[in-house]
């Protein structure tokens, strides 16, 4: 998979919570940037295809659960039943991600 980051996504925002509810279609979802304090994104699955990228600067923890579809995650470690970034121990600034998968595909970058 080719992943373009631009760097200049919603994680420029001031961001605290962020509820994702797919319905059908293309959800494409960017968070790059330089986040300034942690948040936490609530991604729910619909019919249809998300792709999400998050932002390499911060420190990412992401539980992900299937559903009929699949999930595809590029740029994180999985470590039991999550995934975590080579960062997120020390990093300053953490973004936790909350995906259930529904009739479709999700696929979470980070850049």
């Amino acid at each position: 998979m080719l992943v373009f980051c631009e760097k200049s996504g919603l994680g420029a925002l001031d961001l605290r919570k962020v509820n994702l509810h797919m319905g059908a279609g293309k959800v494409i979802a960017d968070f790059t940037g330089q986040p300034t304090r942690d948040y936490d994104i609530a991604l729910r699955g619909g019919v249809g295809e998300c792709e999400v990228t998050l932002p390499a600067s911060a420190g990412i923890h992401a539980e992900v659960k299937g559903g009929i579809g699949s999930i595809e995650v590029n740029g994180l470690t999985k470590t039991g039943d999550r995934y975590e970034s080579a960062n997120y121990k020390d990093a300053k600034v953490k973004v936790h991600l909350s995906a259930h998968g529904g009739v479709g595909r999700i696929a979470i970058n980070v850049c």
